[in-house]
């Protein structure tokens, strides 16, 4: 779909890379937006190309792990927060206890 496919193009162009773009675009936030019978167009509302980017810059940079970003994009499409603020909310409340500023 025309929709996903733009999505995509600014996750990797913001990122830089199209293959990890590629993977949380067609995983785990598809996968959200089905789970949450939430159309696409809502859930991209949600959390924005240039914050799923930003979570993945976080993620290569190393300043969070794989299940930490994980936490933090559920948390992204539950209450549309940036990646920024998500990472600070669960790290006050004990669910991101590596993060590394």
């Amino acid at each position: 779909d025309a929709e996903l496919a733009a999505y995509f193009e600014s996750v990797a162009r913001l990122h830089g890379d199209p293959l990890v773009a590629a993977r949380w675009v067609l995983g785990p936030l598809r996968a959200a937006s089905l789970e949450r019978s939430l159309p696409f167009d809502l859930l991209a509302v949600r959390v924005r190309p240039a914050d799923l980017a930003a979570l993945l810059d976080r993620r290569r940079d190393g300043a969070i792990d794989d299940a930490e970003a994980e936490r933090v994009f559920e948390r992204m499409t539950r209450t549309g927060e940036p990646p920024a603020r998500a990472i600070d909310r669960l790290a006050r409340e004990g669910g991101a206890t590596r993060v590394r500023r």
